[in-house]
């Protein structure tokens, strides 16, 4: 995927004026489903770390994580 691409969110927490700014990544890897974002904490803001922290969600097609 090429850098930009990524549709995005507008995250709820830390964001006043909900502006779609939070990239969100899905994708299949065999039977594994993925989906990777920034970390949107209050931490990461405080320490200038969200666009460094990502959390990732991982689950089978039985949903098993």
């Amino acid at each position: 995927m090429q850098a930009g691409r990524l549709p995005t969110i507008a995250p709820r927490r830390f964001n006043p004026r909900r502006e779609r700014w939070l990239p969100l990544m899905h994708t299949r890897r065999g039977r594994w489903h993925l989906t990777v974002l920034y970390w949107n904490t209050a931490l990461a803001h405080q320490l200038v770390k969200v666009r460094d922290w990502v959390v990732m969600y991982l689950y089978d097609h039985d949903h098993f994580e």
